[in-house]
């Protein structure tokens, strides 16, 4: 298996297999003596502790070797860490800002600062204003806004509302 840790870089691991018993001696009858059977019972069970030990050791460095390059047994790199919580608001602290020097609006339960989006808007600042302070999806959608649209407001997202007053999965 090898896994990449760059273009320039990559790690291989070579799994080493024991045999699973010693091949049988010559000269040893079937039926040996007490000490000739207790002789192969311990080579054997030291091969078993060998192999298991081996076996140990590959797994464990494998494991290693995973997590620091980022595998698992798959293949597949871990999940990312999840997203640092974004701020939340009540509808109430958006309707503070409800100003053209101050204007905060809730788009699918996501809070926005288009304080300096205002002046860019196509349609003027005077149809943002009318939503300031609210919840404005139902104008937004209404319109008929691209999802471009929305995605160009992603710098200007500030936070989301708290849980108890989204209306859409999207926030939540």
């Amino acid at each position: 298996m090898t896994g990449q840790l760059g273009p320039d870089h990559a790690i291989s691991i070579d799994v080493i297999t024991v045999p699973e018993a010693a091949p049988p001696r010559r000269g040893v009858p079937h039926h040996g003596t007490f000490n000739d059977s207790f002789t192969m019972t311990k080579e054997l069970l030291m091969e078993s502790v060998a192999e298991r030990s081996v076996l140990q050791m590959a797994t464990s460095s494998l494991e290693t070797l995973s997590a620091l390059i980022g595998l698992t047994a798959l293949g597949v790199r871990p999940r990312p860490a999840p997203a640092p919580a974004q701020p939340t608001y009540t509808l109430n602290e958006v309707s503070e800002h409800c100003w053209a020097d101050d204007c905060w609006l809730v788009l699918y339960d996501r809070v926005y600062d288009v304080t300096r989006f205002l002046s860019l808007h196509p349609a003027g600042s005077d149809i943002m204003l009318e939503s300031a302070g609210r919840d404005a999806t139902s104008a937004f959608h209404g319109v008929g806004h691209s999802k471009e649209a929305l995605d160009m407001l992603k710098e200007y997202q500030i936070g989301v509302l708290v849980p108890e007053e989204c209306m859409w999965d999207s926030a939540k």
